[in-house]
């Protein structure tokens, strides 16, 4: 008596059990239209609801491919997550499915594997229908090929083929293309423009000029007798800086003679340009007025100390 008593209670124990896991674990599986006609299409969902006590890389989902038996074939797929309202996970894989066979199809229990168990679905019933056809109506001719206008990326991919394909006529034509794009664009900008360089002029042969455009003009005449010396001695300082590297234009009467104390220049020379540059200064700074005998003399000693310091060439 205690040992039927002690089973009752296993087996109601073991009912519990499977009660509660059927509650926190349920997978199903349904055909919407369960009936088709030829070449129509269906939805298959297989669908699993579970607690959180499962974890979703705990279940592994039955493996369909291409079909799901020889009559049955599977166009693809969609899967989707969410929580239900009673607060269980549910996870649905929806399969669009197809067939081009009539006839009645069972299709077997799905199994889910979840944490070593196997949780089978409901076997399902397909019905594939031919197409009724309409016999009191007569029979039509076969109609004409409608030919579709091709987009533009079909073109291209016509295009593209025809090129793969005739490589031998279209590498030379983008070779040659390339060609023509470098010769006639880039290789243009990439020439340089020539420049004639114009030759220097020697530095005595540019200050005799001015010298002697300034004697022209004779600005003394005019009354600008200190317009005249200023020019004047701007040529001869100009002069000595590109011929003497010494800062001329910066520097005073003295310190200009000073910097020739250790030249090869005569003592004559040094004096003439010294009377040239003092004569100067008197007219700039004293307001001196010279005579036009004294401004004839210092356009010649202007001349004589270029002259003078001409430097020698290899033919002297």
């Amino acid at each position: 008596m205690q040992t039927v008593y002690r089973n009752s209670i296993v087996l109601l124990f073991c009912l519990s059990l499977s009660t509660v896991l059927a509650q926190r674990l349920q997978v199903s599986a349904t055909i919407e239209p369960k009936k088709i006609s030829i070449g129509e299409q269906a939805k298959l969902s297989l669908n699993i609801r579970y607690d959180n006590n499962i974890k979703s890389n705990d279940i592994s989902w039955p493996v369909l491919k291409d079909t799901i038996n020889k009559n049955i074939e599977i166009l693809d797929s969609v899967k989707s997550k969410k929580i239900t309202d009673d607060g269980l996970n549910s996870e649905t894989t929806i399969y669009t499915i197809t067939s081009f066979d009539s006839g009645y199809y069972a299709i077997k229990p799905f199994t889910f594997s979840v944490q070593n168990n196997l949780y089978e679905t409901p076997a399902l019933l397909f019905e594939v229908h031919t197409v009724e056809t309409d016999t009191t109506q007569p029979i039509k001719d076969i109609k004409d090929i409608y030919e579709e206008q091709l987009s533009f990326n079909e073109y291209i991919k016509l295009f593209w083929d025809w090129l793969i394909e005739n490589w031998y006529i279209s590498l030379p034509a983008f070779l040659a293309l390339c060609f023509l794009i470098w010769y006639f664009f880039i290789r243009k900008k990439q020439t340089k423009t020539v420049i004639p360089v114009t030759p220097k002029i020697p530095a005595h042969i540019r200050a005799l000029q001015m010298i002697n455009e300034l004697e022209k003009n004779k600005p003394w005449h005019t009354g600008d007798v200190k317009l005249f010396y200023v020019e004047l001695t701007d040529i001869i300082r100009k002069y000595i800086e590109e011929r003497f590297q010494i800062p001329a234009l910066e520097k005073t009467t003295d310190e200009i003679m000073h910097a020739f104390r250790l030249s090869d220049l005569s003592e004559d020379c040094k004096m003439k340009l010294r009377m040239l540059l003092r004569l100067a200064d008197l007219v700039k700074f004293a307001k001196e007025k010279p005579l036009e005998s004294e401004n004839l003399s210092a356009i010649e000693q202007a001349k004589e100390f270029v002259l003078i310091t001409v430097p020698k060439t290899n033919h002297d």
